[in-house]
């Protein structure tokens, strides 16, 4: 169910009764959190629903936001239906319709189909939950929108160049740029008011973050060859290396906000990827979602559940089996980049990884960013290799 049911729309307001019925399910009781399902043809899709006074805290805005995994007692699990059926979603292979329901409100509007992007454990009330990072999909932007996007994007790279740094204030934007976007969209009387809705759309996908309640936004890395500023790269050093600079094992253990850390994590993750042309270091796999998204994830060589930092060098690229494998001790690399494997015969799938015992890692051109051995040799005492 790749598309919504005929008579549904983004933004329609159902009741339980009629989105059973357009969904063609039956849930006999009162509708919430994540429903796995499947189509007439046996292909899954998800219904997730999030009301306003419900257990979870969800946070739910139109762009990025957070949905907290079910189970409502104990440590979540990644292996319970929901939860297993969303982790598969990421990447977009199975479809993901979303509801949410204010307090005051007795129906659920259709929010539309929202991608998986993420998801990672957070220690909350003295328990491990998942925390899902989940995306709205653009549905009816219209061409005035996507204009003022490419209009305040193009302004906010020229700010950057001309300021060298990415932390600009609401207010220094206005002078830098209000004039050109006045000329730009004569129609529009209120520029100001659309330079903050626009950053609030860039924001949602990931491009600024808003780092305080004054207007202080800060500009996302999107070209791992761009110089950032003094104040920047102070804070996020470890994102852009020097190749020569000597690696820090763990990173910054400062406390940091919700928004900083996913800001740093979407970028560690996009500057991997993009390090190793999102292909597989191990197979040299590439594979894409039908909407163009990367099977290839980006991997901790020390890993973040020990402080691994978010230093590309201490990142590679792997389809989701070899991240699996790698991050469980069945795979490490040499120093010179050569794939050893665990020698457990006894264990399903040896095998399989057995093949791939002293091949090459699949590497982009020389001169690239690539593995580091201080983390190399850290994973295989990890992992006793």
């Amino acid at each position: 169910m790749n598309t919504p049911p005929e008579g549904v729309s983004v933004r329609d307001r159902l009741t339980q009764e009629e989105i059973e019925e357009a969904f063609d399910t039956g849930f006999g009781y009162r509708i919430s959190g994540i429903n796995p399902r499947r189509d007439q043809q046996d292909r899954r899709y998800v219904l997730v629903f999030a009301n306003e006074d419900g257990p979870y805290d969800d946070s739910v805005t139109q762009g990025r936001f957070e949905y907290v995994g079910e189970g409502l007692s104990g440590d979540q699990s990644e292996t319970s239906p929901g939860n297993s059926t969303l982790i598969d979603a990421i990447g977009g292979g199975i479809p993901v319709h979303f509801f949410y329901q204010s307090e005051s409100d007795d129906k659920w509007e259709y929010q539309g189909l929202v991608d998986v992007l993420d998801y990672e454990f957070v220690e909350r009330d003295g328990r491990d939950v998942l925390v899902f990072i989940m995306k709205h999909r653009d549905t009816g932007m219209t061409r005035d929108a996507e204009d003022w996007l490419d209009a305040v994007r193009k302004e906010l790279a020229q700010y950057r160049k001309q300021h060298d740094g990415r932390v600009v204030h609401l207010g220094e934007l206005y002078e830098f740029s209000e004039k050109r976007l006045a000329s730009k969209f004569p129609e529009n009387d209120r520029v100001r008011a659309k330079i903050r809705q626009t950053l609030q759309r860039l924001r949602d996908r990931g491009e600024v973050d808003f780092l305080d309640e004054d207007g202080t936004y800060r500009i996302n890395d999107v070209d791992l060859n761009t110089e950032l500023s003094r104040e920047s790269s102070a804070a996020d050093e470890s994102r852009t290396p020097d190749p020569d600079s000597e690696p820090q094992l763990t990173g910054e253990q400062k406390r940091v906000t919700e928004t900083r850390r996913r800001a740093r994590d979407s970028e560690f993750i996009e500057a991997v990827r993009e390090a190793y042309n999102r292909t597989c270091v191990v197979c040299g796999s590439s594979r894409e979602a039908p909407d163009g998204q990367p099977e290839v994830e980006a991997a901790h060589i020390y890993p973040k559940s020990e402080g691994g930092a978010d230093d590309v060098r201490n990142g590679v690229a792997l389809c989701r089996l070899h991240h699996w494998a790698f991050d469980t001790g069945w795979l490490a690399f040499t120093d010179d980049h050569e794939i050893l494997v665990k020698d457990v015969p006894e264990r399903e799938g040896y095998y399989e990884f057995k093949q791939l015992d002293g091949n090459s890692l699949v590497l982009p051109e020389e001169g690239s960013v690539e593995p580091h051995p201080t983390y190399l040799q850290e994973h295989r005492e990890l992992h006793g290799f």
